[in-house]
């Protein structure tokens, strides 16, 4: 696997490490390597991310698994684009007296299923295109908006091409 950047060339990164909660804070260490120093008070949380996709277009939609072929992509993505959502598991939500009755309830829901936190961002350009089988030098040209125009009116490619050679296939068995 190539460099993961932060300027986006790659667009999803699976990864589990130890999150180290010293007083310095910040502090991450890789699950291969020995774990720092274990203290009476738990200080490590394991950390794996899971992620999936969800799609706002369908209020009954529960999103889908990154595995798995995507939802359709629609050319106004500008008003509700579809969403990469990870989970950081492990443990360490505190509940306090001053939380509200709601942040109490989702708080024990996390605690019960074992989520520290929830990052939700929007799918990127060269993310898009993956899903639509455009290969990875493909370029389009114009704003994010039309770029993102462009994928959702875009069949995507590799479907199109295995229905129309099983319609083949089975067009020579009856011919």
């Amino acid at each position: 696997m190539p460099t993961i950047c932060t300027v986006g060339q790659i667009g999803i990164a699976d990864c589990q490490f130890l999150a180290n909660e010293y007083s310095g804070g910040g502090q991450i260490s890789d699950i291969k390597n020995p774990s720092p120093a274990v203290l009476t008070t738990p200080k490590q949380k394991l950390v794996s991310v899971n992620q999936f996709l969800a799609n706002p277009w369908s209020f009954r939609s529960d999103g889908g698994s990154i595995d798995k072929p995507c939802f359709t992509l629609i050319a106004r993505m500008d008003k509700m684009p579809p969403y990469l959502i990870s989970t950081e598991r492990g443990i360490g939500i505190a509940v306090y007296e001053s939380d509200s009755p709601m942040t109490k309830k989702v708080k024990e829901f996390m605690a019960m299923y074992g989520i520290v936190d929830i990052k939700m961002r929007m799918l990127k350009i060269a993310e898009l295109k993956r899903i639509m089988g455009f290969p990875e030098d493909y370029t389009l040209i114009g704003t994010q908006a039309e770029q993102k125009k462009f994928i959702g009116n875009a069949v995507e490619v590799n479907m199109s091409r295995v229905l129309c050679e099983a319609l083949y296939m089975k067009l020579q068995k009856v011919a």
